[in-house]
């Protein structure tokens, strides 16, 4: 249905901006405010920092303190553990470090012949 719809509809030019998503809007504007409706798009964290520390901590412990994710790889074991412990402590947040560590170790898992 989106692709039968006239280009038109989807976007509309103003004199001052380009108004994307236009015949949506115009429908949302029955139901909604209109400062919901045209305001600036708003982005969203995820809170990687907490999931470390709750849900996801059992996890991540047992990848990073395992001794096979040392084996073969680049990373210092003792270099690991201080970061996971600054973390766990709040000494300081290591979350998007941790997160990468985990993630390429899921890729070289994911990737292995």
């Amino acid at each position: 249905i989106a692709l039968r719809i006239p280009l038109e509809m989807k976007i509309r030019r103003g004199f001052t901006k380009v108004s994307s998503k236009w015949i949506l809007r115009k429908v949302l504007e029955k139901r909604l405010p209109k400062k919901l409706i045209n305001r600036k798009k708003v982005g969203f964290s995820v809170p990687i920092a907490k999931w470390l520390k709750g849900p996801l901590k059992n996890w991540a412990e047992n990848i990073l303190m395992e001794e096979d994710f040392y084996k073969n790889s680049y990373l210092h074991r003792n270099q690991i553990e201080k970061i996971w412990s600054e973390h766990l402590n709040s000494k300081f947040d290591h979350s998007l470090r941790l997160w990468t560590i985990l993630m390429w170790n899921s890729w070289i898992n994911s990737n292995k012949c």
